[in-house]
This record gives structure tokens, C-alpha cells and sequence, in this order.
């Protein structure tokens, strides 16, 4: 339980997870040894299954809380949100004041040491069992309830000023990247327990600074590899690091050996775009021997705001070294970039020869509402025939700064109008139209035996209307497919402009497989 190393204790807890019910399991002795990994955020995995076990122990013993008390709440020091609402239902449930008897104030006093640290969602958590101490030694009741009827509560106004401006750019704000080498090499391994993806940012936008600044040794990738090497074919709950350290190793080793999968995790990918360009951009920059170019979504300022001027210089330096932008990452550098001090990126926009980028900057700074260059959107494009067309990303670009500066109205993609999003709808002008609507969808032969068992369906009519709402997709790329036709009753929201938007309501099988 001692080791450093992580494996080695991971394997321990797990031994002890089968016999820590046993009524011969020396439980005094197995704390003195546990208390230090219950602290050491290198053993996440660990403490939480421990925290598990003493759950289940305490069930049945929950006398026994006056021996677990102290491990349990020593949780609350490990920086892992997850860890600590764990910890304090435990604490909640068990350790009141009858049940801890002379224990209780000592459990106080430890909850007293670290409660000012705790994020709100814990503190509440621990309103059952800890009251805060005040300087003077009493208790704050400040938050007790109030036996008074609430007829007789006067009320407090609250009125919020909206002409306030928020200084985006503050000096205190502004984010600085790594000084030397050695910090790349000593905070890699931060990386894995930081709570904001920001930092991954900073180490690469720091990485391809330093090396193009000609900061690195000589013998930069022997250190590199002494740091990372333990990291090889390593697991980690922490899917951004996952994603940024898969990238990276593979990329300084010059091999495919790490493996990662996003598909399910959807919502990474546009990060996972992020550190590719960051791998492209190293490779781009060892060739180059003036200013390196870097990330477009780069913050400049916390927690991530991206400077106007900045943005139009770093694009700029693109243009200049021929290098395309990477739309994903223009997309987050947009989204990044609040309508605040434009005037220096306004004077700069002269300098950008591309005519999007010029007229997507000019939206996203309130010079303008839309783009005159990009063509009517083409009916194969919008059901997704011509994903790799150019002019279908940019409508991307346009739709991220409209929903950035205006997230309440509604885009109008509708191909009818030749128009990107220029029709604002208002839900009150929806009329309901029922129609009828045939789609035909695909997958593979083990697919459909698969969601039949998993979902315990005999009837294959049952199984189509499943699919038409959880699983519709436009085509597959196995082997084996099954065709599935099916006739469906639906509603659309007729628009005053038109709409594509579509509601299943019903689906009833029209053909067998």
C-alpha cells in the first residue's frame, strides 16, 4: 500500500476489496495503512473503490464509523470533485453526532481545517453533520432555517446592473506560457489531474513556442521520452489528457502505438481536431525559420479569451507562410473572441486576403450580419451527401459566431431560400402539418442480433420503430447490411420561411428485413 507505484497498490485494493468483509479482517491495522494512499490524488481509481467497500462494510457495521471517519473525510483533500460527493455522502449517512459519541468534535475540527476549500456543492453536502465554526469559537447559524413563517419575511431586492463592462483583458488575466524546457518536462504529469483542459492548451501553445524560440536541448527528445515512457499504453478517466497524451506520444515516437476512440465520446472530437492541429503545426514550424505559428484557439487571457488583435495576427502569420486554417480550430478561436477592444484587430483586417476569413472576422468583431460570398446551400448537401464541400463548413463558421453573439434565435439552414441563417424564426409562428415520411436506414447483420438481444425484442416490427429513434443513420460501412424500409407519421413545424426540422411520432413496419 506504500509503493509508488500505481499498479502495485491498485492491485492491493483489489485483493482487499474481496476480503474486507470478512469478519476476520483486521480493520485497525488495514487504516494505519491505507491513510496515506486516501490523500495521494495519483490513486483515484483506488480511493474510489475503497470508498465503495467502506459503504458496503458500513451497511451492515455501521458502528464502525468511528474507525473509517478519518480516511473517509481525509478524501476531501484529494482535488477530484467525484472523490469528494462520495466521501461526503458516506459522512453524511454515518458519522452523525450519536453515532461518533466522543469522535464527533474531532470530526468537526478536521471539517472545520479544510471547509473554507470546499467547492459549494460539498458544503452542502456536509450541512447534515457540520455546522462552520466562526472566528470566535461559536457556530455560524447564519444558514440555519428559520422556524419564523415566511409571511413575515420583508424580502431582500436585488437589482443587476447590465451597464457594467466586463474587462476581458485585464492585466491579472492574462495568460502566460512556459518559460523554459524543463517545465514542459516537469508538468506534463500535472496535466493528467488538472481540472481545466485550458492547461493542455498552454503546455502545447508553450511546446511550440520554446522549440521554435530555439529553447529546447539537444537532447530534447531523450527527455522528452524519460518523462513520457511511463505513460505508454497507459489508462486514465481523464479523457482530454487521454486524447492530448495519445497524440503526443505517437507523435514522438514516430509510431501509431497508442490508440484512441472518440466515437463515443462525440463531444471530444472537436478537441481531439484541436491537438492534431497542434501535431500539424509542430511539423509545419521544424521547416520554417522565422516566427512559429501556432494555435488559432489559443487563449490569451482566463479563463479563455482570446484577444481580437491576436486572433487577426495570428492569422495573418498564417497567410504569410501559406499555411490553410484549420476551420475547427478557427471555429473555437471565434467562439473565444468577445466584441472588446476591435479596434487594433479592426485596423489589421485590411491585411487578410481571404475573403470568408476577412468577412467571418468582420461579423464576429459587429461590423456586419452576413456573408455575401458563401453560395445557397444545395439540397444533396444538406442531407448530408457532400460532407467534404467547402462551402458547408464555413456555413459552420458563420452559424458559431451567430450563436456565439446571439444564442437565442434559431438558424434557418433552408435550402428553399437559398440563405444560411439570415430567417430568425420565433416558435410562436410554428403551425403544425402532419405528413407522411418513408426512410430507410442500414447496419449490419450482427447489429440487429445484437440490439434484439440487448433490448429483449422478438417482434421485428418493435425493433424498427426502436431504431427509427435511436439508431437512424444515413449509411454503413460493414460488409453485411440489412435494409430496414419503414413509413413513419410525423409532424413538422411549418415556418413562415420554410423548415427541415422533423418529430417522429409513430413507426410501424412496412417491410420485413
Amino acid at each position: 500500500m506504500h509503493s509508488d507505484y500505481k499498479p502495485a497498490v491498485n492491485f492491493a485494493i483489489e485483493l482487499i476489496k474481496q476480503i474486507i468483509l470478512d469478519e476476520r479482517f483486521l480493520l485497525d491495522e488495514f487504516i494505519e495503512f491505507v491513510n496515506p494512499v486516501m490523500m495521494n490524488a495519483d490513486f483515484k481509481g483506488g480511493i474510489k473503490s475503497l470508498l465503495m467497500s467502506f459503504d458496503k462494510l458500513l451497511k451492515t457495521k455501521p458502528h464502525l464509523i468511528k474507525h473509517l471517519y478519518p480516511i473517509i473525510s481525509s478524501v476531501l483533500f484529494v482535488n477530484e470533485l467525484a472523490l469528494q460527493e462520495r466521501a461526503v455522502k458516506i459522512l453524511a449517512k454515518y458519522a452523525n453526532e450519536k453515532a461518533l459519541d466522543d469522535e464527533y468534535d474531532n470530526l468537526q475540527n478536521a471539517l472545520h481545517a479544510i471547509y473554507d476549500t470546499l467547492p459549494n456543492d460539498i458544503k452542502s453536502g456536509l450541512a447534515p453533520i457540520y455546522t462552520p465554526i466562526l472566528d470566535n469559537g461559536e457556530h455560524d447559524s447564519s444558514n440555519d432555517v428559520s422556524d419564523e413563517p415566511f409571511d413575515n419575511d420583508t424580502g431582500t431586492d436585488y437589482y443587476y446592473d447590465n451597464s457594467v463592462n466586463i474587462d476581458y483583458f485585464a492585466d491579472e488575466r492574462k495568460i502566460t506560457l512556459y518559460d523554459d524546457f524543463n517545465e514542459l518536462i516537469f508538468n506534463f504529469g500535472q496535466l493528467e489531474h488538472g481540472d481545466n483542459p485550458i492547461e493542455i492548451e498552454i503546455y502545447m501553445a508553450s511546446y511550440l513556442s520554446l522549440k521554435q524560440q530555439g529553447k529546447f536541448p539537444s537532447d530534447d527528445n531523450t527527455q522528452l521520452k524519460s518523462v513520457l515512457d511511463k505513460y505508454r499504453h497507459q489508462w486514465s478517466n481523464n479523457y482530454i489528457f487521454v486524447i492530448f497524451k495519445t497524440e503526443f506520444l505517437n507523435h514522438i515516437y514516430q509510431n501509431k502505438d497508442e490508440k484512441i476512440g472518440t466515437h463515443q465520446y462525440k463531444f471530444l472530437n472537436s478537441y481531439h481536431a484541436i491537438v492534431k492541429q497542434f501535431i500539424a503545426l509542430d511539423k509545419i514550424n521544424d521547416g520554417k525559420s522565422d516566427d512559429p505559428l501556432s494555435l488559432l484557439s489559443t487563449p490569451t487571457h482566463a479563463p479563455a479569451y482570446i484577444e481580437p488583435a491576436i486572433l487577426v495576427e495570428r492569422l495573418i502569420a498564417y497567410q504569410k507562410a501559406g499555411v490553410e486554417i484549420d476551420l475547427t480550430d478557427y471555429a473555437i478561436a471565434l467562439a473565444r473572441t468577445p466584441r472588446a477592444s476591435i479596434e487594433p484587430a479592426l485596423d489589421l483586417l485590411p491585411q487578410i486576403t481571404d475573403e470568408l476569413i476577412r468577412e467571418s472576422l468582420a461579423f464576429a468583431f459587429g461590423q456586419t450580419e452576413l456573408s455575401k460570398t458563401i453560395p445557397p446551400q444545395a439540397i444533396s448537401e444538406k442531407f448530408g451527401y457532400e460532407k467534404g464541400e467547402h462551402y458547408q463548413a464555413w456555413r459552420g463558421i458563420f452559424a458559431t459566431v451567430a450563436k456565439t453573439h446571439y444564442p437565442n434565435i434559431e438558424l434557418d439552414y433552408s435550402h428553399e431560400y437559398a440563405k444560411i441563417f439570415d430567417k430568425v424564426v420565433v416558435n410562436d409562428d410554428i403551425e403544425i402539418a402532419p405528413y407522411r415520411y418513408t426512410a430507410i436506414d442500414y447496419m449490419s447483420y450482427g447489429e440487429f442480433q445484437r440490439r434484439l438481444l440487448k433490448n429483449n425484442i422478438k417482434d421485428k416490427s418493435r425493433l424498427v420503430s426502436f431504431e427509427l429513434s435511436q439508431f437512424n443513420r444515413p449509411y454503413s460501412s460493414d460488409i453485411q447490411l440489412i435494409k430496414l424500409n419503414f413509413t413513419t407519421e410525423t409532424v413538422r413545424p411549418k415556418l413562415v420561411e420554410g423548415s427541415v426540422s422533423v418529430m417522429v411520432r409513430q413507426a410501424h413496419h412496412e417491410r420485413e428485413p
